[in-house]
């Protein structure tokens, strides 16, 4: 089980009324998801990304390779594919035919929040937080950056810092190549309360500052766009 700040846990239910924990293995940051095959446990860690854990033996899980996937909250694991949601970040696929060395090849930029995902049958079924259910088709056999829908991924959001914060709090984000980016701050009815930046920018990482002066305690949005994408975070401003 994904078990938050807790990491990957593995119990026995061969009881159900007496569920028993046999191992457990620390994940870097939040454990949101998690799906098994063949001895493997593929994990989504909202902070540490893509963990995958050999548990063949469940009393001493041990992580095999990992991949930096920002945001990952669920997953789900279609022939070689594995397909994540990551909130701001859309849709990431990635290939595992060999889960030793899981391969970014693939994104897509959803409507908004990602959070839940199911993949089968040559179909992608994401449930957003507002616009609700996408589903997307996919050839499993294709090569996925050609796969309709799907393409690199040029910009990447982290989670702000602090969360919750008062009165500032700094948004970071990462481009793969320099493009024209900005960064806004929303109210949850999508009405525009800051513009942090609008320019030109290097490939890189990069950060705003948000000073949250005038504005009442509640979750606010923030929202990274580039030239062709755009990923959204929340944030919680208490005084």
């Amino acid at each position: 089980m994904a078990d938050n700040t807790a990491g990957l846990g593995i119990v026995d239910v061969t009881q159900p009324s007496s569920p028993v924990e046999l191992g457990r293995l620390d994940t870097p940051g939040s454990a949101w998801g998690v799906v098994v095959r063949d001895g493997l446990a593929f994990v989504a860690d909202e902070d540490g990304g893509l963990r995958v854990v050999d548990v063949s033996d469940p009393t001493q899980p041990t992580e095999l390779a990992s991949l930096a996937v920002p945001g990952a909250r669920a997953l789900a694991l279609d022939g070689h594919l594995l397909f994540l949601s990551c909130g701001g970040n859309g849709l990431q696929a990635v290939d595992v035919t060999d889960p030793a060395q899981p391969v970014s090849c693939g994104f897509f930029h959803t409507p908004d929040w990602a959070e839940g995902v199911a993949a089968a049958d040559g179909l992608v079924c994401v449930a957003n937080a507002w616009d609700g259910l996408l589903v997307l088709q996919f050839e499993p056999e294709d090569a996925l950056p050609s796969a309709a829908g799907m393409e690199p991924v040029s910009l990447s959001l982290g989670r702000c810092f602090p969360n919750p914060f008062n009165p500032q709090t700094t948004i970071p984000f990462h481009l793969t190549a320099p493009q024209h980016v900005r960064v806004r701050v929303f109210d949850l009815g999508g009405a525009q309360l800051r513009e942090l930046l609008n320019t030109d920018l290097s490939a890189g990482s990069h950060r705003a500052t948000f000073d949250s002066g005038g504005l009442a305690s509640g979750l606010y949005l923030y929202e990274v766009r580039g030239a062709r994408e755009s990923s959204t975070g929340k944030m919680l401003l208490l005084h």
